[in-house]
């Protein structure tokens, strides 16, 4: 079934609403014909709602229906549409404190917050930041077609001090970023620390205790090559998909002829990568 993600931050107001449930032709200017939304297009898979709590507050009550009533309709349009899809959500803002400033609907969180998964900040979890950054420097080998096969045990180290205000999504675009810019195959502490100053990563306010690196978090690193990273990615792609080549180029980021080219290179077979996958 399809899953379809939504950012609702990158969108406007004005034109999430349209994105979301479709429109009909002549509903607004510029709208030269009929439109299926997000909820049309998932159909019985699911849909994420990214950054929910930046959803303007009246759009929110739309969504609310779909959630209660199973149905809406597209904008200009007066037919009830069906929606049976599942729909995830994710935020960084603090949505009860949202409520308090009357900028969240109460009644929406509470038909959210069905289940609800808290992730920690990253920088409460630095022992999984080489394992990160080792599979964004692949990830960002494969979109941007640079070779980088070495990274020292220093990068890695200056990597896993800094705080990471941004979480996730900042490190891979600081990798991506570093990667590109890089010259070589290698990958040093000295390269890493000259793409970003104290200030940029947010250390200057950082305290002592962000910035520590516990003994026990270097010795839990085992080191492994970028090679079998890339290749251990592309292992669990193919094995999520079902060795269903076009979707696990949509999962990895790359084109069908690099993947078979990574396949031949691996010398990858179906059966070892379902081994993988278990």
């Amino acid at each position: 079934e399809p899953f379809i993600s939504v950012n609702c931050s990158a969108i406007v107001d004005t034109l999430l609403e349209s994105e979301l449930f479709g429109h009909e032709k002549g509903a607004f200017t510029g709208a030269i014909a009929q439109k299926d939304g997000k909820f049309t297009l998932a159909k019985n898979g699911t849909i994420f709602l990214d950054e929910i709590g930046e959803m303007d507050f009246n759009l929110q009550a739309k969504i609310l229906r779909v959630l209660q009533e199973r149905e809406f309709e597209r904008i200009g349009g007066k037919d009830k549409l069906k929606s049976e899809c599942r729909i995830i959500s994710a935020t960084n803002k603090d949505l009860k404190e949202l409520i308090k400033e009357g900028r969240f609907r109460e009644d929406l969180y509470f038909r959210l917050n069905v289940i609800s998964i808290h992730i920690p900040p990253l920088r409460t979890r630095r022992e999984d930041i080489p394992d990160l950054a080792l599979s964004f420097i692949v990830k960002a080998n494969l979109e941007t077609g640079r070779n980088i096969k070495f990274v020292s045990e220093g990068a890695l180290r200056f990597l896993s001090e800094l705080p990471w205000k941004g979480n996730v999504r900042q490190l891979e675009n600081f990798i991506t970023q570093t990667v590109i810019m890089t010259r070589g195959d290698r990958l040093t502490e000295k390269a890493v620390a000259s793409m970003m100053s104290r200030e940029d990563m947010g250390m200057e306010d950082a305290s002592d205790e962000e910035l520590h690196i516990s003994s026990h978090h270097i010795n839990d690193y085992h080191p492994r090559t970028l090679n079998e990273v890339e290749k251990e990615q592309i292992a669990k792609a193919l094995a999520h998909t079902k060795w269903h080549k076009g979707r696990a180029c949509d999962i990895l980021g790359i084109t069908r002829p690099r993947l078979d080219r990574k396949i031949k290179k691996y010398s990858i077979k179906p059966l070892q990568y379902y081994l993988v996958d278990q």
